[in-house]
């Protein structure tokens, strides 16, 4: 439900407590637990292919693309957020170098491009290190 109302972070709190409490049923013994971990675990998968098509759409604000990438983070697709950040981050890069004009001389030209393009660059490190 709270993947159709787009609610994804009360979905990923929600996956998270449904884990927790499999662990505990399973260490019990209860016969119910391995039916009902795979029904967790498939919409677990369902909430990671939608966090990720989110990522995919290039119109997300930066806040958006953070906190996709953190609950990403929460249900343990480290990798998948990694390169979804990643290729987000690349595809505004090159959309910002794209608005670039070439009015003058060539080097004043490439020094605006790569004070762009580091900036950009070194924004993306300090992001990537802080989610």
């Amino acid at each position: 439900m709270f993947i159709a109302q787009r609610a994804f972070k009360d979905a990923v709190e929600l996956a998270c407590f449904a884990k927790e409490e499999l662990e505990e049923m399973e260490s019990e013994g209860k016969s119910s637990a391995p039916e009902l971990k795979a029904s967790v675990e498939e919409r677990v998968a369902v909430l990671v292919t939608t966090l990720c098509v989110e990522l995919d759409r290039h119109t997300l604000r930066k806040q958006a693309i953070q906190l996709n990438v953190q609950l990403l983070l929460q249900l343990g697709e480290a990798e998948r957020a990694r390169r979804k950040f990643l290729s987000n981050r690349e595809l505004m890069i090159r959309r910002e170098l794209r608005k670039l004009k070439i009015e003058s001389s060539t080097e004043l030209y490439m020094r605006k491009h790569a004070s762009k393009y580091f900036g950009l660059l070194k924004a993306t490190c300090k992001e990537f290190v802080r989610i």
